[in-house]
C-alpha cells in the first residue's frame, strides 16, 4: 500500500482560508483569492480595488466631494466599511506569525494583498531578501 506525502497540513476545507506560511506563494494567492470571492464577493472586490470611503458633497451647489465624518455615516455605509474589516481578518487568519510581522501595521485589505505580491513575487529583489533568509536561516541551524 503506497503512503501519501502531503505538502499542505491545513486541509481543503471550504470554511477555513488557505495557511501561508511564506512558501508557494502562487498557490496561496490563487486559492486565498478564489477563497474570498467564493466567501463573500464584495470582500474580494474590498481587497482588490481598496476600501470603501462614504463621500458626500461639499456643498449642495458644488459637486466636489469629501469624506463623510463618522457620526455622518448610515447603515449601508457602516456595512461596507465593516467588509474591509472582514477582509484584513481573513487574510490575518491566513499568515504565520513571520508572514504576520511583514503586514501588521496596514490598514487595509488591499494594503496586506499588495505587500505580499511584492514580498513574495518573484522580482531579482525578492530573490535576493529570500536567499539571505535562507542563508541566515542556515547559519541559525548550524548554531543549533
Amino acid at each position: 500500500m503506497a503512503t501519501q506525502n502531503f505538502l499542505f497540513f491545513e486541509g481543503q476545507l471550504t470554511t477555513r482560508p488557505p495557511l501561508f506560511n511564506g512558501t508557494n506563494y502562487a498557490y496561496w494567492k490563487n486559492r486565498m483569492k478564489v477563497y474570498m470571492q467564493g466567501s463573500d464577493y464584495l470582500r474580494w472586490e474590498i481587497v482588490w480595488d481598496g476600501p470603501y470611503v462614504p463621500m458626500k458633497r461639499k456643498s449642495e451647489e458644488l459637486k466636489e466631494m469629501i469624506p463623510k465624518k463618522l457620526e455622518e455615516f448610515d447603515k449601508n455605509d457602516k456595512e461596507k466599511i465593516q467588509l474591509n474589516a472582514k477582509a484584513i481578518t481573513a487574510l490575518y487568519c491566513t499568515l504565520d506569525p513571520f508572514e504576520f510581522d511583514h503586514i501588521s501595521v496596514s490598514v487595509s485589505a488591499k494594503e496586506i494583498w499588495d505587500k505580499l505580491e511584492v514580498a513574495h513575487e518573484s522580482t531579482n529583489e525578492v530573490r535576493k531578501r529570500k536567499m539571505n533568509r535562507l542563508v541566515q536561516q542556515n547559519e541559525l541551524f548550524k548554531m543549533n
